[in-house]
């Protein structure tokens, strides 16, 4: 995995590399999520340019898809205290496999790389990260597919076992907002952001802020 510094959203040649560091997939069980941190001290104001972070940029490893092992974001997010970057991982398609994506508050910002391999009259990925709620907020998603493509948007409350809100426009991006309170204070609740494709398949960017 590399942590890169760019004026775009493009890795070329031009873009300055900043650090590495290596995971070792033997170890860990399938699906089985990694939090990873690249660090770099000596920099400068970085604010408005993109930090791109590249994972098995070689294909070393054999996947189903090679469409989301690189993240894209722009550096100094307004409203953003914590900024966190994650890929999926499947087993995902149902509450029960739902990714954990860790705790979110308002002022945390959330953004995913996933991909919808396979959606069929007989077979359709659908894919579930589960966010952990501890204070009352309003989550503002983001979905970004192809344009070819119609992916939907539904936020599932684990608790009540059901949707609370479902966004089902036929543009990209997609955007939803929802407010969420949790059951309580101190044992917090879980929400379900999950990707309903409805036509196509392909890669796609979950983008979550959460606010006041």
């Amino acid at each position: 995995m590399a942590l890169w510094l760019s004026d775009d959203m493009v890795l070329d040649a031009d873009d300055l590399f900043l650090t590495e560091t290596e995971i070792n997939g033997d170890t860990l069980p399938p699906g089985e999520t990694v939090s990873v941190k690249l660090k770099r001290k000596d920099l400068q104001s970085v604010e408005g340019q993109f930090a791109i972070i590249t994972i098995d940029d070689e294909a070393a490893i054999d996947e189903s898809s090679e469409g989301n092992n690189t993240l894209v974001q722009k550096i100094g997010r307004r409203g953003c205290a914590k900024d966190t970057f994650r890929l999926e991982q499947e087993p995902n398609d149902s509450p029960s496999e739902a990714q954990k994506s860790g705790n979110i508050r308002p002022g945390h910002c959330v953004t995913i790389n996933g991909d919808v391999s396979i959606n069929t009259e007989n077979d359709t990925d659908f894919d579930a990260y589960r966010l952990k709620v501890q204070w009352t907020q309003t989550l503002d998603i983001i979905l970004t597919h192809p344009s070819g493509a119609d992916f939907d948007l539904g936020i599932f409350d684990v608790s009540a076992d059901e949707f609370v809100t479902l966004c089902e426009l036929d543009t990209s991006p997609e955007t939803c907002s929802q407010r969420v309170v949790p059951q309580s204070l101190d044992a917090g609740s879980s929400f379900d952001i999950v990707v309903l494709p409805f036509s196509g398949a392909g890669p796609y960017t979950l983008s979550i802020t959460s606010r006041q």
